[in-house]
């Protein structure tokens, strides 16, 4: 029997000190063993059926950190993948790594657990002392496993126009350093939501997908209203913020299908038909580090 569970992360990082234990040394993860039957189900956790009603989340007791203990360890993972290329997350490789693996990586570390067996999500935040808010910006992380591995795994780091850290600690997942890593995506779609009210901000989401590698990843922001057209520029500065969909490259399922929700398909266009560009005229141009270059749009495309 074939089954799916979710299981969420929970990072906080707030003001409050206490006691002190060390994250722990990050290193390689388990993967599932090439002979172990697909359908062994997941340790501690229950098949879903049809008829079953979801249990409520259970949470594993963590070591306690410190917040300034948690935020190093998460900014220095942000800053440093540790040779862990996309679609591996933090050492955790869709496909590969075993859920157990997977949740002692974040409990052991203080990070925090909570395990759902439905699909959810919660946030953990990254405060810093000089920044005038209860936090910097958060980080939302969720994982999708079946069959003892995990599967998926969805990303989203906002507060990019608020905190002055984000782009600082966002740099390496950045578009030129995306394109530079990756070379050429395999497919670049953009969204355009218009404002309801006069005078109110427009704001576009830019995802670059490359479907050979397992990962889609999209910035978003404020498009600058030029009148008959739409300006996005997506340099790492005035970006809001940033989402990444991972899974494994043997994936028959396309990525886009995962990142994109169902209700912005009429707002979505392709790069093609939303400008006067095509991918390879898009990665030739923004490629570059420091290439601060934005693209235009005309607002008659747009609902």
């Amino acid at each position: 029997m074939k089954y799916c569970a979710a299981l969420t992360i929970l990072l906080l990082t707030g003001c409050e000190a206490r006691s002190i234990s060390s994250p722990a040394p990050v290193s390689a993860l388990p993967v599932v063993p090439t002979n172990t039957p697909t359908s062994t189900p997941m340790t501690n956790t229950k098949a879903i059926s049809p008829t079953q009603t979801s249990a409520p989340p259970t949470s594993t007791p963590v070591p306690t950190v410190t917040a300034e203990q948690v935020r190093t360890f998460v900014v220095s993972m942000l800053q440093d993948p540790q040779r862990c290329q996309l679609s591996c997350w933090w050492n955790i490789v869709p496909g590969e790594t075993t859920w157990e693996a997977a949740k002692n990586f974040f409990v052991q570390r203080g990070l925090g657990w909570i395990e759902n067996t439905g699909q959810g999500g919660t946030t953990f935040r990254v405060s810093y002392p000089d920044h005038p808010t209860p936090f910097s910006y958060s980080v939302d992380v969720n994982l999708v496993a079946k069959n003892d591995s995990v599967q998926s795994i969805s990303i989203k780091g906002e507060g990019g126009l608020i905190s002055s850290h984000f782009a600082q600690d966002w740099r390496h997942y950045s578009l030129e350093e995306i394109l530079g890593q990756y070379g050429q995506p395999s497919q670049i779609l953009l969204t355009i939501n218009l404002p309801h009210e006069s005078g109110a901000n427009s704001f576009y989401t830019l995802y670059i997908f490359y479907q050979q590698h397992g990962f889609g990843i999209a910035y978003g922001g404020i498009a600058d209203d030029g009148g008959s057209k739409l300006r996005v520029c997506p340099s790492l500065e005035q970006v809001s913020d940033i989402d990444l969909w991972l899974q494994s490259p043997k994936s028959s399922i396309a990525i886009d299908r995962i990142a994109l929700p169902s209700d912005a398909k009429p707002y979505t266009r392709s790069l093609e038909e939303a400008t006067d560009l095509n991918i390879a005229a898009f990665y030739k141009t923004f490629k570059d580090t420091g290439n601060q270059r934005c693209i235009d749009t005309p607002a008659s495309q747009w609902p």
